[in-house]
Order: C-alpha cells, then structure tokens, then sequence
C-alpha cells in the first residue's frame, strides 16, 4: 500500500485558507450591468503573472470543487463553449483541495485521470453529487462509486493515495495561493487574468469575459 500524506495537505490547507474563501458566490450584476462595465472591471491580474507557455494557444485554467453548487451549474457553459474554442486555448481543470473534506474530491480527480476514465468520472461525480444527491464525502465513499462505473476499487485507491496525486494536490494549492483564487469557480486566462463570479457579475458571465479578452489585439 502506498503512504497517504494526509497531515501536510491538512497544514497547507489550513495555512492557505487565510487566502482563499470557501464556494462562495459575490451577490451578481444583472447581465444589462456587466454589459456597460469595461472589460478591465471584469477580471483581475493575478497576484505573480507567469508567462503564458502555451506554445500558440492561450491558457485557460479552471479552478473548481466537486461539491460547489456553483462549479456544477457551470459546467453546463463550459462545455459547449470549450467545444467552440478548444482550438484556440490550452484548457486545464485544476480541483482546489485547500480544506480537508475536498482533499479526497482532488484526489478521486487525480486517480481517475491517472487510470485513464477522467472525463466519465469528472461528469458523473458532479451528476451524483448534485442531482442525485448522493454523500460521496470519504474516501471509502468515493472508490465505492468509482467501483460502480467500472473502475477496479483497489486500483482507484492505490491511485487516490499515490505519491504522485499527493504532489499533484499541493501544486495545485500552491497554484491557488500564486494567483490570489478566492472562490470557486475561478478561470486564470494567460497566467495573467483571473475571473471569478464577482467580477464577471455572475458564473454564467465569465466565460464571456474570457472571449472578450481573447479577442483583444
């Protein structure tokens, strides 16, 4: 069995939670309001810039929890839209595990990803969530209902517990912590810009911001 690093994502967890809010959503703009706002009143800069490495394409990144009401309903913008852009942006969902009970949801993405079912299992974990309701909080919990959909459980969890997800989660977190995300979901376009539904006047907004700021020469 491979060691689970539980404790330090625990203490990164804590200490990084003095930067960053929970699934919080700001109270949103009318759409009409965010219409006569200029586009540089819809994001802002991330706290240390990178430099885009996106070899032609711009860099999108989603910051998201599985258990945000607000991430879920926003899949439903997201995915037709990165079938209309995906050519032109590099695109990568990044689950934020910054509290303990969302550790397990980073993980469960990370053994999915690694055993080849991502996307199956990233579409079925938010139905099973927020439409059927289902507790899916323990880790236990989490490899029973991979195990429904095919995975093999001994295998999801060695791969939730792998030192290589451990590492992967607190990148993540040190990510979060670097570009100042305060709440989920977030979008950092370019290593530069950071959208959130605050500044966008709602989730369903952001994405508008994003096509707006692509499309600036």
């Amino acid at each position: 069995m491979i060691a689970r690093f539980v404790q330090p994502l625990w203490l990164i967890g804590v200490v990084l939670l003095m930067f960053v809010g929970g699934c919080s959503q700001a109270p949103q703009m009318e759409v009409s309001e965010l219409a006569e706002q200029p586009i540089e009143f819809s994001y802002t800069l991330v706290k240390q810039v990178d430099e885009d490495d996106a070899q032609g394409k711009i860099r999108l990144i989603n910051f998201f929890w599985y258990g945000c009401p607000h991430c879920n309903a926003f899949q439903e913008h997201l995915q037709p839209w990165l079938t209309e852009w995906g050519d032109k942006i590099q695109y990568r969902a990044v689950p934020v595990g910054l509290k303990p009970e969302w550790v397990d949801h980073a993980r469960a993405f990370y053994a999915a990803q690694m055993l080849g079912g991502a996307s199956s299992f990233h579409e079925a974990f938010y139905a099973a969530i927020h439409q059927q309701k289902r507790d899916l909080h323990s880790a236990t919990q989490i490899t029973q209902f991979a195990a429904s959909l095919g995975f093999d459980a001994a295998e999801f969890t060695q791969a939730m517990n792998a030192q290589s997800t451990e590492a992967a989660i607190l990148a993540d977190n040190a990510l979060v912590r670097r570009y100042g995300v305060n709440r989920t979901p977030s979008l950092v376009l370019g290593g530069k810009y950071l959208i959130s539904p605050s500044t966008a006047g709602g989730y369903e907004n952001m994405l508008d911001v994003v096509e707006g700021l692509i499309k600036q020469p």
